[in-house]
């Protein structure tokens, strides 16, 4: 849920961030948008770097509900 003080559109930011074991590379992305719009932005990303091709891959999430659900 949006917290109190959030009440204005702009107060609330998604950043979604690839980066490889070493952080040697690295793609940051941004959204103001919804979890949808999050949603197309992380499978845009994630095809982009070719994440279905990585050996591993590990997640740190914030614990945001919409973010195991996109995520899935």
């Amino acid at each position: 849920p949006s917290k109190p003080w959030a009440d204005q559109r702009y107060n609330e930011f998604k950043i979604i961030a690839y980066h490889d074991e070493t952080q040697g590379h690295r793609l940051v992305s941004g959204t103001r948008g919804d979890h949808r719009v999050a949603g197309r932005l992380m499978r845009h990303q994630t095809a982009r770097i070719r994440l279905d091709t990585a050996d591993e891959k590990v997640g740190n999430l914030d614990g945001a509900r919409w973010i195991r659900a996109q995520v899935q």
